[in-house]
């Protein structure tokens, strides 16, 4: 598949179905090493004087890993249409098996990271922040109660959007 550079302000995404409804894979690394995962919890917006993506990544995720590694990373938004085909980001661990052949679907490299061909949108991401929820941040109690038994607190990754790709129609 084809992709085509789009300007960010051009976008009409519902940033409160992009990532709960439609889902995205959140990917991270090089050609040489990468991983992606399914996320949908996450948001998109301004923060700093900058359009950031912001997503959250439990400590378990092999993703994170290379989240913490590299100073890009990429989501690729796709349709609810196509979430049986990308069951295996977040069913699998990328540590015992290669996502991508489960799935049926290839890697694309941009800019020197990886995201997941076949989506319909793709945000190239730089690295701005990353920290790690706690405990005593939740003004609700109910929050860490019902999200957290584990105690396994998301990390918080917020990124600037450098790049927009759209699938590429010609």
């Amino acid at each position: 598949m084809k992709y085509k550079k789009a300007a960010i302000e051009e976008l009409r995404e519902n940033p409160f179905t992009m990532f709960s409804q439609d889902w995205a894979l959140l990917s991270a690394g090089d050609q040489q090493s990468f991983n992606s995962m399914t996320v949908s919890w996450g948001s998109a917006g301004t923060l700093w004087g900058k359009p950031v993506a912001t997503v959250y990544v439990r400590p378990q995720r092999y993703t994170l890993e290379f989240l913490q590694k590299n100073d890009l990373f990429t989501l690729s938004f796709f349709t609810p249409q196509q979430h049986g085909q990308l069951a295996p980001f977040g069913s699998k661990s990328g540590r015992d098996c290669d996502k991508y052949a489960l799935a049926g679907m290839q890697p694309q490299f941009t800019g020197g990271t990886v995201f997941a061909d076949g989506a319909r949108l793709v945000l190239l991401c730089r690295k701005m922040s990353c920290q790690r929820m706690t405990p005593d941040s939740f003004i609700d109690g109910d929050i860490d109660t019902l999200w957290y038994p584990n105690r396994d607190y998301h990390q918080v990754i917020v990124g600037e959007v450098l790049e927009v790709l759209v699938q590429d129609a010609e």
